[in-house]
């Protein structure tokens, strides 16, 4: 298709093939992560024992890197945490306050470029995800059992983003196992509200087969990873930043990254589902004594209360002394 032929096109049938192209590139991502999955447990052999197929691990959720069970159930038992997700009102606040003592952050996808968190997570295939991430030791990461041998990483140098070679020998890729800090969950794409908190996995919403099956659209997103994870790990206070659900694409998040307009729309129909989908978990989190506040201001997210950010850091920081008094501890 021409230029000019694109330029007459109604915007309907610009966005239906906007949307093909986005779904069709998914499908070949897809495929390439099988790919490379495959490939890399017959050519990774463990160091030790034999490293399990992932697909038939069992219980859980949580692995180490050689994909055996580890309980984590109760890692952060009592804490608040600030799950900080990437929409652009993140650059209109004052995030210094998530630096004080007690304070605990959560981060998705790319936004530690904004705010480095004490623990994070993705959906998505892990080479779409900055090495700076993944490289440093004090962010504590929760990976997709398949991908910690199968999905190798990538690196951006002088601009160029290129794949992550083991000792810059091309061939020898670098995965998640590599990196320091690094734990495997096993995840679901069947969603269902009535178990979302219950089961042994980490639910990310609802694959297109799924959905067919049960009568709903496909769902899937790594906002309902993250608040299933956080439960997980023993969290029960969780305040929303950067969750604004809804996206232009002239801003579409706090970090530099571009987004078409069909992409953007895409974004805005999925904040719409997301919303009634924490509409039906809200008597859910609330039996289950799971409270999630939203202190992004201007948020579309309506299904949480809100709250105002310095009040949130007061209760989340608790009675966490800033200033430590040392004198005469070492003497009792």
């Amino acid at each position: 298709m021409t230029p000019e032929e694109w330029r007459r096109l109604p915007t309907i049938a610009k966005n239906r093939l906007r949307a093909e192209k986005h779904k069709r590139r998914a499908a070949e991502r897809e495929e390439q992560i099988q790919r490379l999955s495959e490939e890399s447990t017959k050519a990774r052999p463990p160091e030790g024992s034999p490293i399990p197929n992932w697909r038939y691990l069992s219980g859980g959720p949580f692995f180490s890197r050689s994909l055996h069970p580890v309980d984590l159930s109760n890692l952060f038992r009592g804490a608040h945490c600030f799950l900080v997700l990437s929409g652009p009102s993140l650059k209109t606040m004052d995030l210094s306050g998530l630096r004080r003592r007690g304070i605990m952050t959560g981060g998705v996808n790319n936004s530690p470029a904004i705010v480095r968190p004490t623990i994070w997570t993705y959906v998505d295939p892990a080479f779409k995800f900055h090495d700076g991430i993944w490289r440093d030791p004090g962010v504590l990461k929760f990976v997709p059992v398949q991908h910690i041998h199968g999905c190798p990483l990538k690196q951006k140098v002088n601009g160029t983003i290129d794949w992550l070679w083991r000792d810059g020998k091309q061939g020898k890729h670098v995965y998640p196992a590599d990196m320091p800090s690094v734990f495997g969950y096993r995840r679901n794409a069947s969603m269902e509200v009535s178990r979302f908190l219950s089961e042994e996995t980490i639910t990310y919403g609802r694959d297109k087969k799924y959905g067919a099956r049960i009568g709903k659209p496909r769902l899937i997103s790594v906002f309902a990873c993250v608040l299933k994870l956080l439960y997980a790990l023993g969290i029960r206070d969780v305040y929303l930043l950067g969750a604004d659900f809804t996206m232009s694409p002239e801003r579409p998040y706090a970090f530099e990254q571009s987004k078409s307009v069909g992409g953007a729309v895409g974004c805005n129909r999925v904040f719409k589902q997301l919303d009634a989908l924490c509409q039906e978990l809200l008597p859910t989190f609330e039996e289950a004594g799971y409270r999630v506040w939203n202190c992004t201001p201007g948020s579309g997210l309506t299904a949480f209360p809100a709250l105002d950010y310095t009040s949130a850091l007061t209760l989340a920081s608790g009675n966490v002394p800033q200033e430590l008094d040392t004198a005469n501890w070492y003497l009792s």
